[in-house]
């Protein structure tokens, strides 16, 4: 994940795409009113005022609070590293559906090379 360490913009699209993930993974981890605020701003893409005064709290509460959120965000992923083995097996995955569609061209135990498609189909799901 790219920048979601440092928080110049919390409008910075691939910012946003990288905390979105992160939420998504450990989300569930915060507590409530983090989750909320997290979602309003991330997710629904409510502006700091909005979402202030939906709560009846400070623009800068608001940013504080997101800014927390961001940082437990990125200590869960940076302890657990959840997302990264995700990645990793995500392309390990598709260099091996690459392999298998290579080796079904040539016919090649073809009824082997079905098992380990099934395998790997199933493996996405646990993803």
């Amino acid at each position: 994940m790219k920048n979601a360490s440092t928080p110049e913009s919390l409008t910075d699209p691939q910012l946003l795409v990288d905390l979105a993930r992160l939420y998504d993974t450990y989300g569930e981890l915060l507590k409530k009113n983090q989750r909320d605020i997290f979602t309003d701003y991330v997710l629904e893409n409510l502006s700091l005022s909005e979402i202030a005064e939906q709560r009846g709290i400070s623009r800068q509460g608001v940013y504080d609070a997101i800014v927390r959120t961001r940082k437990k965000l990125i200590g869960y992923e940076e302890s657990l590293k959840l997302l990264e083995k995700t990645d990793k097996l995500e392309d390990s995955i598709e260099r091996v559906e690459k392999l298998l569609a290579r080796a079904q061209k040539n016919e090649t135990e073809v009824a082997v090379l079905k098992k380990i498609q099934k395998e790997i189909e199933g493996m996405r799901e646990l993803i």
